[in-house]
């Protein structure tokens, strides 16, 4: 089931450069793979030495934080839209 993973400027320079893909997934956990697979630079920037997603990110699936789903186990439906986005702190 293709789903849009969209990524900002700052992370899509760890993936060639491109910051919008339409991937085949069912879940989050999939999609992260995928990326760390075809761009091992942005893995490093998704997930810690245990392989778990970085809490200073965000992940939505349709607006949708997946904190409030299932995490990186939350399925994917044909044509969701899952955005990363990096936590923003400052004062």
């Amino acid at each position: 089931m293709p789903v849009t993973v969209r990524l900002p400027r700052v992370l899509a320079h760890y993936a060639g450069g491109r910051a919008e893909f339409r991937l085949e997934a069912s879940s989050v956990r999939e999609i992260v793979r995928q990326l760390g697979d075809a761009y091992p630079d942005i893995a490093l920037r998704l997930c810690d030495d245990t392989g778990q997603l970085r809490n200073a990110l965000n992940l939505f699936v349709n607006n949708r934080n997946i904190r409030s789903l299932e995490g990186s186990d939350t399925l994917l439906e044909d044509g969701d839209e899952v955005s990363i986005m990096p936590l923003m702190a400052g004062g």
